[in-house]
């Protein structure tokens, strides 16, 4: 009766494994161009920022007074809120988490 069960592929080495799974990642240099991209036009984003938070009727005063963390991305933004809101209020401050969604 033959086995129904395929003969397993040889065992990788440790480090065979690592450099497969890293292969998968983003190209490190590509990721460190778009870094570096990214703080070149930091002046323009924050000029932007201001004008906005002007056409909102605030003023970038006004808006430093606040006590926020602002997380934005594509991953984690709910895990990352829900651990720094348990820090602060570990820490005996009060949270109000405002999540909000764009479309």
């Amino acid at each position: 009766m033959a086995s129904l069960v395929p003969n397993p592929a040889p065992r990788e080495s440790y480090e065979e494994a690592i450099k497969r799974l890293n292969g998968l990642q983003s190209n490190a240099q590509t990721r460190a161009q778009t870094a570096a991209q990214r703080s070149l036009n930091l002046n323009e984003i924050i000029t932007e920022a201001r004008r906005h938070v002007e056409l909102a009727g605030d003023s970038q005063k006004w808006l430093n007074t606040l006590n926020v963390i602002h997380v934005a991305g594509t991953k984690g933004k709910g895990t990352t809120c829900a651990f720094t809101e348990s820090i602060l209020r570990h820490a005996g401050l009060k949270t109000g988490p405002f999540l909000a969604r764009t479309i």
